[in-house]
C-alpha cells in the first residue's frame, strides 16, 4: 500500500488533473478535475489491461481497489497506466 501511495503521489505532483488522492493501503480514491476525464483515463487504462472505475458525486474520482494479491509489480503497473492515461488526458 505504502508502495502504491508513493506512486500515487508522484503522478499527482506532475499530473494537474489530480485534484486530490484519498485513501489508506490498497484502497485508493483520485479525484480528477471532471467526470469526462475520468471516464476517458478509465478507458484508456482498460485498454492497458488495467481496470479500475470512476466514484463520486460527479463520476471524477478514479477508484482504486486492487484484490489482496496485488503486489509491487502490480503497482508500478498501475502508476505507469495512470501516468500514460493522463498524459494522453489531461
Amino acid at each position: 500500500g505504502a508502495h502504491l501511495h508513493r506512486g500515487l503521489l508522484a503522478l499527482a505532483a506532475t499530473h494537474d488533473a489530480i485534484t486530490q488522492l484519498r485513501g489508506e493501503g490498497l484502497y485508493w480514491g483520485v479525484q480528477l478535475r471532471d467526470g469526462a476525464t475520468a471516464t476517458a483515463v478509465v478507458n484508456h487504462m482498460r485498454q492497458a489491461g488495467v481496470l479500475i472505475n470512476t466514484s463520486g458525486a460527479h463520476g471524477d474520482t478514479l477508484k482504486i481497489r486492487p484484490p489482496l494479491v496485488f503486489q509491487t509489480e502490480h503497482a508500478d503497473l498501475l502508476v505507469s497506466a495512470l501516468d500514460d492515461a493522463l498524459a494522453v488526458h489531461p
